[in-house]
């Protein structure tokens, strides 16, 4: 069969016009990853600037949800030594619900990611929706991004949205898969960062605050005193004949007798109350908002613990310990702010040293400050 020139040409332009398609619907699909590609390079930038951990978790826990328009996030952190979780205590960062989750065994981690440098695309059934987006219904595909540092999952980021083909497991997973990678080096940075500076805030031995924190602590509160007028409150805390601790029992009991004393008055403290190892065997604690009445009750009750605390030698013997408390307390009205924190701890160390005289083992009241 002879094929005719007009033949020919009808099929060279419906072959053009394939091609023509072909590389329209190519340059289509480069520009939409190329959008794509600029809407996440966007978000990574800002959370690389992220210089605080505060500020880094309020991008992934908040602003990412806006950012990719989804009805869901949470994240996932595989904190086996539970030092992440301790980290988020102290910084108040753990207020974020069961969309922040710290999970002590990493079952979960090595379940759900067989191949660990690689998202995970698509439906979650009952059980892990529960785990990873709890309380959250209509949740039809997910993107769980796996956090991984020097070979190991750090935790996980997952995304969540109503629309079934959002994540689905045919889908590329490229931009997510950097994402990932750019999330984990942030939170890498952001917990170390954290960790250095709380290793140079806190005491070594007991793990409280050291008296290099104290004056920020102080300055702190005695704005917040400024600006909305609440009483602050101060108790300088003594332990009695340390000394005595250190010869009879040697210094590794000294030590364990500071260790057992700071962690027992923390625990009779409120979370908003601040304490600090001052100097040697002295601790001060800031009781922000407390009047002076609450503030002696809550002397006596440190007091009465530490009393009726059993402390181990290092021979294996238990000792015990009693303290002298001198308690002072902040007047904001005549008060000269400019000097309220020396005059503040000055009054609570003066009223401390009235109750060694007295007899040790009790607390003393300062007079009003102002």
């Amino acid at each position: 069969m002879q094929v005719t020139v007009s033949q020919m040409d009808e099929e060279l332009k419906q072959e053009n016009a394939r091609l023509d398609k072909m590389v329209k619907q190519l340059l289509h699909r480069i520009e939409d990853n190329q959008q794509i590609q600029t809407h996440f390079q966007a978000f990574e930038l800002k959370i690389f600037h992220c210089d605080e951990l505060a500020d880094l978790l309020e991008h992934l826990l908040d602003k990412a949800q806006q950012h990719f328009r989804l009805d869901a996030v949470s994240l996932l952190l595989n904190d086996t030594d539970h030092l992440m979780s301790a980290l988020l205590e102290q910084q108040e960062l753990s207020d974020y619900g069961e969309r922040l989750q710290c999970l002590y065994e990493p079952a979960f981690f090595e379940n759900t990611f067989i191949v660990r440098d690689s998202a995970r695309l698509g439906s979650l059934n009952g059980e892990q929706l529960s785990q990873v987006f709890p309380g959250c219904n209509g949740i039809q595909s997910s993107a769980l991004l796996p956090l991984v540092r020097h070979g190991e999952i750090i935790g996980c980021f997952n995304l969540g949205s109503g629309d079934a083909e959002r994540f689905s497991p045919a889908k590329s997973a490229d931009f997510l898969n950097h994402l990932a990678l750019v999330i984990a080096v942030c939170l890498e940075n952001g917990f170390g960062r954290e960790h250095l500076r709380q290793q140079g805030r806190l005491d070594p031995l007991t793990g409280v605050l050291n008296r290099r924190s104290f004056s920020d602590e102080m300055e702190r509160e005695l704005a917040r005193v400024q600006r909305y007028g609440h009483e602050l409150s101060c108790c300088f805390i003594d332990i009695d004949h340390f000394k005595q601790v250190n010869d009879e029992h040697g210094h590794r009991s000294g030590d364990n007798c500071l260790k057992a004393v700071a962690g027992k008055i923390t625990d009779l403290l409120r979370k908003t109350d601040i304490l600090t190892r001052y100097g040697g065997e002295e601790f001060v604690v800031l009781l922000p908002e407390e009047q002076k009445i609450n503030a002696k009750r809550t002397a006596e009750r440190i007091r009465s613990g530490i009393e009726n605390m059993d402390i181990q030698g290092q021979d294996g013997q238990s000792f015990r310990v009693t303290l002298s408390i001198g308690v002072a307390s902040l007047d904001f009205a005549g008060t000269d702010m400019s000097m309220a924190g020396e005059y503040l701890v000055s009054a609570a160390d003066e009223a401390m040293y009235q109750a060694k005289n007295g007899g040790r083992n009790q607390v003393c009241v300062a007079d009003a400050i102002g």
